[in-house]
């Protein structure tokens, strides 16, 4: 019955966007294979949580964009799309492009590691990490930052945060982390965080 009606309403030019847009096919062909062999409430179940995993899968692998000025102003964009723009002179700006959580934090800093450890020109005084993409911050990640700013406070570097949510200030204010004092987390944006990196070198 379910293969009958589906074939009598089925259009594949509904489907076509999600091919030119290169987003999503998977899972509408995911959707459409459960549901003609496992029926319309468990096929579009098992379509959920195909949709779910690949969500975790994608956000577990996140890039790290290197950041520069644009320009003289307050803009700070990637370096990689904006070949324009400048990096600055001892410091280290990165921004995460997916929300630091326990699936991705510690590859995360792994990579912050790595741009360290790869940074040229003049010696760092500072890295800055901005989070506009956290909108909050769970256990794993709060210790995943605590444990930088160690490791970067033994190097004599400073750790700074940028573009922080109301609900990451606050628990990061609970976590209390000695290497990253309130001065280091408050800052509305990328140029307010050079600011007082700046200010702490």
């Amino acid at each position: 019955i379910v293969i009958h009606a589906v074939g009598r309403t089925l259009r594949l030019d509904t489907f076509r966007p999600y091919f030119q847009w290169q987003r999503d096919r998977f899972i509408a062909l995911a959707a459409i294979i459960a549901v003609l062999l496992l029926g319309v409430l468990d096929g579009l179940l098992v379509a959920v949580a195909v949709s779910l995993v690949m969500i975790l899968r994608e956000l577990s692998e996140p890039k790290l964009s290197v950041l520069g000025r644009l320009g003289a102003g307050p803009h700070f964009v990637n370096l990689g799309a904006h070949p324009e723009a400048n990096p600055l002179p001892g410091l280290l700006i990165l921004r995460p492009e997916a929300p630091l959580f326990f699936a991705n934090s510690e590859r995360i800093m792994a990579q912050v590691r790595t741009q360290i450890t790869q940074a040229q020109g003049a010696p760092l005084r500072a890295v800055i990490l901005s989070l506009e993409e956290s909108p909050d911050l769970d256990g794993t990640a709060v210790e995943s930052i605590g444990e930088l700013a160690s490791d970067l406070h033994g190097r004599q570097l400073k750790l700074v945060l940028a573009r922080l949510k109301e609900p990451a200030i606050d628990v990061l204010r609970r976590a209390a982390i000695p290497e990253l004092p309130p001065a280091q987390q408050m800052n509305g944006n990328v140029a307010g965080a050079v600011d007082a990196a700046l200010a702490a070198g």
